[in-house]
């Protein structure tokens, strides 16, 4: 385990960010406040109540990144990818009892940016997140490369969808820790 010191490392959050792909175990020490991280995930101490996730899936001009900071009570996340990261739109997912009775549904809000389907492939992961989780899910999402053809499409929709279900299995595996 490696402690950085505030005074050692002025900045320590954004160097710490820029850090993920790191699998050592680290601790940065910033204003009383301890962030640990391993692996995929970066825990804040017990004086905090945020986690922090990161998840990649793809290489090149369809790999996707996604982050999820979990709050306690829902998640945020952001969901970018391709050769130009953007925000292209957020979509919020509130879960719900289903209409028929049976299960959970959920309610979806979406606000794109002009032009952007980013979104779609939003909705469809905060959805399955919140019904899932029982909690609201915020996806801010952002994933463009140029002159996609309909097989680098489809690649990028797969991605997303593997995206999905490893932060399932991670969240779930959370909680039954």
């Amino acid at each position: 385990m490696n402690d950085v010191s505030e005074d050692t490392l002025p900045g320590a959050l954004p160097i710490l960010m820029k850090n993920l792909s790191n699998n050592t175990v680290k601790r940065i020490i910033k204003r009383d406040i301890t962030f640990e991280r391993w692996g995929s995930l970066l825990l804040f101490d017990s004086r905090s109540c945020l986690k922090l996730y990161q998840w990649q899936e793809g290489v090149g001009r369809c790999q996707v990144w996604l982050t999820l900071i979990d709050t306690g009570s829902g998640l945020q996340g952001l969901l970018t990818g391709g050769e130009k990261p953007h925000v292209g739109g957020v979509v919020l997912a509130t879960p719900r009892p289903s209409l028929r009775g049976e299960g959970w549904s959920s309610d979806v809000y979406m606000t794109p940016v002009p032009g952007h389907k980013d979104v779609e492939v939003a909705r469809t992961m905060a959805e399955i997140l919140a019904q899932e989780i029982l909690s609201p899910v915020s996806i801010t999402s952002g994933i463009h490369s140029d002159h996609l053809n309909s097989e680098e499409l489809d690649e990028i929709m797969r991605n997303c969808r593997n995206l999905t279900q490893a932060a399932l299995r991670s969240l779930k595996s959370v909680t039954k820790a």
